[in-house]
């Protein structure tokens, strides 16, 4: 149940709220960019619900009701409570998840793009592509039973889209070249050659990266048009695979576009170039398969995921089972 940020009579709780829905979504993506994936005990991880922020507003403060207001689908609906049933529940996917951490740089610039964008008129739209690109990957962060991955797929492919200003039908091209672009390894990994990615007959000649995110908006394209799955024979990722992968990817890549442009409000960090470094590696391994690997995926130095990487690649390649 949401607690709607309204009056009674239905008017607007007045001047400030829809700002700080707004900076609630700020602060949901910078903890999602500070969670930690395949931690043992779920440690440093967090998701989007952990963020939940409930708005109560009071026309007369001593009074001892409250009306808690949502959405139908033929308008609004409202509720009185009395003052001691005025609860908000976590939900289970929730619990457990005391800790969380924010990605303060990343916030502050956040916060610094929203000021500069917004106080100048946005005449390019900046700031709303950017504005929706964070919602829409937030969405697909929920962990929620009641969210299907496949939405989730649609979501995040939409993320990358705003975020790069993508208004193509085809989105497969732009979205690739831009992302691409905007999160850079050192040395970039050649996709051409890897055995898991080359399995169905394809030789790619392009990065892991960009490869990776072609088949991501290619498996968005079955859900977003009447499929129910979402998964096909020739992806050699899994829908889940996808999706945590865009989970690691999505927020360096929207630092990289802050680091550039006309606004450079953010300056890529030693550990933001690690994770980039990464990231083609990891798109290499299942991080699904076993503890070793999942372990690895999270924590361990880059020599080690390569050296893992390589050992699955040569038993694949030998028709052997991979660690």
């Amino acid at each position: 149940m949401d607690i709607s940020p309204a009056n009674s009579d239905g008017t607007p709780a007045g001047p400030g709220v829809d700002d700080c829905f707004e900076i609630g979504e700020l602060v949901t993506f910078a903890g999602l960019s500070a969670r930690r994936l395949f931690e043992s005990g779920g440690d440093g991880y967090c998701n989007s619900h952990c963020f939940q922020l409930v708005v109560q507003t009071l026309s007369n403060p001593s009074s001892q009701a409250a009306w808690a207001g949502g959405r139908r689908r033929d308008g609004l609906t409202r509720t009185l409570l009395l003052d001691d049933s005025r609860w908000v529940h976590a939900p289970p996917h929730v619990g457990g998840y005391s800790r969380v951490k924010l990605d303060e740089a990343l916030l502050g610039a956040l916060l610094a793009a929203r000021e500069a964008c917004l106080s100048g008129g946005d005449p390019q739209n900046r700031w709303e592509r950017l504005r929706s690109a964070i919602l829409q990957f937030n969405w697909a962060n929920t962990d929620s039973d009641f969210v299907p991955q496949s939405a989730e797929l649609i979501w995040v492919v939409g993320a990358f889209a705003q975020a790069l200003g993508v208004r193509s039908k085809r989105l497969r091209d732009p979205i690739a070249q831009g992302f691409a672009a905007n999160l850079v390894p050192t040395e970039p990994l050649p996709a051409a050659g890897i055995a898991r990615l080359t399995q169905n007959g394809e030789q790619p000649q392009e990065p892991v990266r960009t490869h990776w995110i072609r088949k991501l908006v290619q498996a968005r394209h079955r859900p977003a048009h009447g499929a129910i799955v979402a998964s096909s024979g020739s992806d050699p990722w899994s829908i889940q695979e996808h999706l945590a992968l865009a989970a690691v990817a999505f927020p360096l890549f929207i630092k990289g576009l802050l680091s550039k442009g006309p606004l450079k409000l953010y300056s890529l960090s030693s550990d933001d170039h690690r994770a980039i470094d990464l990231f083609e590696t990891l798109a290499t391994i299942d991080p699904f398969a076993d503890s070793d690997v999942r372990n690895s995926w999270a924590a361990a130095p880059l020599a080690r995921l390569r050296k893992i990487a390589a050992r699955n690649m040569a038993a694949e390649g030998a028709g052997t089972e991979p660690e």
